[in-house]
């Protein structure tokens, strides 16, 4: 929404703009695609529609999207044309209608995407299928991806011109829309309007900037929006515009044609390379590709794979919280004390051959948090349930916060302890090892109890 008109921050605009050269437009932003459209052609015929033909029939799209707000309401109208006349046309996602398409002419129709959600979905790149019924009653299906667009003036600063949805750990959205900049001296980015975006350094001059969309959407009202690129010497400026890419035809279901695809096998090999506490995902792949590999298996990309048992990392945080509570209700008077803390995740390949026993998961578990070899595997307690939750470290809730983490109530819980050197007391160090068999999920959790002699 518009808020201010001085620089202030960097946002998207996507604006209609006019007159851009239909070879500048091709260079400057080429199709992405995620899979091959069968049966189809694709081409950029000038700078307002992009075409695409399949078994007689020609489908035209506007190549800009037009943003406009509806009662407060950010909405998103695409326009496109056929070569035949038309009697229905529809959208939708795969499993779920999606947007509103409507009739405008015999051979013309409008799709708005009515809010945020929509926008958002199909900007961070899940492709948007058509449905289009012929008066002859042929119905053919068509696909459309949206992109968001920069394409500065001239100057020292070059901007690649396709903003890439890529996946980010975060709180409250795990999507963000990358830019990339190569700059000869420091960059500072500005725009007229709206909030600046995260910017870091790629190296040898590469700068990233990235978006949440929340932040995007406050500057779609206004065509006076710019992005500013600045030096000291220099100040480029372009308008963000949201454009029609990777479009298909078909006939038949497009949802047939272009079927979701799985996890890669190579992005889920480069996510697994990467430490567990890493937050940016960008350079594993499109936000889309990196989604559907976030909670795969190795089992979902190699078929009947010999897998061994391994204990693989995962980003503890979200225990964080629980951990400091159970700290905190150690009763510390009367000459004893306690302390809980910290805690460690893993999870191992739900195909794992043979299934891992308990003593297994235990060797591997204290392999990786005992370094100092201070529990011996081989005289751990098993706990129950109940038995769990009569200990001090898991009385006041952090079971409950374990069990939410690791999606699921039924574990196998072992508890180790080792005595430590005290002087004049008696003090044990504590370790738990929890087991999830039915998610792959491990928590070892540290803990300490002592007592004046």
């Amino acid at each position: 929404m518009r808020r201010s008109s001085s620089l202030s921050s960097l946002a998207f605009a996507w604006l209609l703009a006019a007159g851009c050269d239909a070879a500048d437009e091709r260079a400057a932003a080429p199709p992405i695609a995620e899979e091959a459209a069968p049966a189809s052609t694709v081409s950029a015929l000038s700078a307002a529609e992009v075409r695409v033909r399949a078994d007689g029939l020609t489908l035209w799209l506007d190549e800009l999207a037009a943003p406009t707000l509806r009662s407060g309401t950010l909405q998103v109208t695409l326009r496109g044309r056929t070569s035949a006349n038309l009697s229905a046309v529809s959208s939708y996602v795969p499993d779920d209608a999606f947007g509103r398409a409507v009739l405008t002419g015999p051979r013309s129709f409008e799709i708005t995407l009515r809010d945020g959600h929509e926008i958002n979905t199909i900007a961070s790149g899940l492709p948007l299928f058509l449905s289009l019924s012929l008066h002859s009653g042929k119905t053919y299906g068509g696909k459309l991806g949206l992109f968001a667009r920069i394409v500065p003036t001239s100057g020292p600063v070059t901007v690649e011109p396709l903003l890439r949805p890529v996946y980010f750990r975060d709180m409250l959205s795990n999507l963000r829309y990358r830019g990339l900049a190569q700059s000869p001296s420091p960059l500072v980015i500005r725009t007229l309007g709206g909030v600046e975006p995260t910017i870091g350094s790629a190296g040898s001059g590469r700068y990233q900037f990235d978006w949440d969309f929340a932040g995007l959407s406050q500057l779609v009202d206004s065509s006076s929006d710019r992005v500013f690129f600045n030096t000291a010497r220099s100040s480029q400026s372009g308008a963000m515009a949201l454009v029609v890419r990777d479009v298909g035809l078909v006939l038949g279901d497009a949802a047939a044609a272009w079927p979701t695809p799985p996890c890669s096998r190579a992005v889920y090999d480069c996510i697994s390379a990467l430490p567990a506490s890493t937050r940016d995902l960008g350079s594993c792949g499109s936000y889309r590709e990196v989604a559907r590999c976030i909670t795969a298996d190795v089992c979902d990309v190699v078929p009947r794979p010999p897998v061994a048992l391994s204990l693989v990392a995962r980003d503890a945080s979200p225990l964080d919280a629980a951990v400091r509570a159970a700290h905190a209700a150690c009763p510390r008077t009367g000459g004893s004390w306690c302390s809980v803390g910290p805690a460690w995740a893993f999870a191992h390949s739900r195909c794992v051959t043979p299934t891992p026993t308990v003593q297994q998961i235990n060797e591997e578990a204290l392999r990786e948090t005992d370094r100092s070899g201070a529990f011996d595997p081989r005289y751990g307690v098993s706990l129950s349930r109940a038995a769990l939750l009569m200990t001090q470290t898991f009385k006041s809730g952090l079971l409950s916060a374990i069990d939410g983490f690791a999606g699921d109530t039924t574990v196998q819980a072992t508890q180790f302890e080792s005595e430590e050197p005290c002087h004049n007391c008696h003090q044990f160090a504590l370790k738990f090892v929890l087991y999830y068999p039915r998610t792959q999920v491990v928590v070892v959790v540290d803990g300490s109890y002592g007592y004046d002699s």
